[in-house]
């Protein structure tokens, strides 16, 4: 059994949760910057400085709570107390490791274009690069979303990550194209309304309770029998 320190081990279910709303938004980010970039209009080197400095947090704060693989092949990691990662999560921290490196090669190509391409010839070279890399960036997104997709089914017996997919169940949706229902069933939950009463009485016991009430609500809407949920809305609203 590997020894992980008192930090990884408070704190790394936080940090996946967070990981996980950040690469929502640093992807939502770029394909807001898609849209602008398919209608031709331009996307800038500060709007490419934006998405780097995100991509770079999340590559920082898995390097909080995750060992740092030496040799891939042979599964070799780093002598620490952080916790050993998943072959689907080396996946997914290589995955936000190379939209991050060439994320800040497509910025350096905008800022040349910006600052020093005069030249048409020149110019017309730095846009050809420029769509290279933006195509890669699109398909890192794309492939990304499928290994956190997959990622969360296992992430979803985790309370602090459950309660932050139902609190932003049609963003998740929209962004990385995650039913919730679907990834509890995937993952083996006994039903709708047990996994929303988890969610509740963690949101319940952290203070939180608008959140556990909107929680509760939502388990009971689903099963009004659901006695788990009846006690912990009568705890709420007797304000015990």
């Amino acid at each position: 059994m590997e020894t992980i320190s008192s930090f990884v081990r408070m704190n790394k279910a936080w940090y996946l949760r967070k990981a996980i709303a950040d690469y929502a938004r640093a992807k939502n980010m770029f394909y807001h910057y898609d849209r602008n970039y398919l209608a031709g209009r331009d996307v800038t080197f500060d709007h490419l400085k934006k998405l780097s400095e995100l991509l770079f947090v999340i590559k920082e704060d898995f390097h909080l709570i995750f060992k740092r693989v030496i040799d891939p092949k042979a599964r070799k990691f780093e002598d620490s107390m952080r916790s050993t990662p998943t072959i689907l999560e080396i996946e997914w921290i290589n995955n936000v490791g190379l939209l991050f490196h060439k994320t800040l090669v497509t910025r350096e190509i905008k800022y040349v274009m910006q600052q020093y391409a005069t030249d048409s010839e020149d110019y017309a070279e730095m846009q050809v690069s420029f769509d290279s890399y933006w195509g890669k960036l699109k398909k890192l997104f794309n492939e990304g979303t499928e290994i956190l997709r997959t990622l969360l089914v296992d992430y979803s017996t985790n309370d602090i990550v459950l309660s932050y997919l139902f609190e932003n169940d049609d963003y998740i949706q929209d962004t990385l194209a995650v039913d919730i229902k679907s990834l509890l069933q995937e993952s083996g939950q006994r039903s709708l309304d047990d996994a929303y009463v988890r969610a509740g009485d963690y949101c319940l016991k952290s203070g939180w309770t608008d959140r556990a009430r909107r929680l509760l609500h939502e388990a009971l809407r689903v099963n009004c029998e659901n006695e788990q949920a009846k006690i912990l809305s009568h705890e709420l609203n007797s304000g015990h």
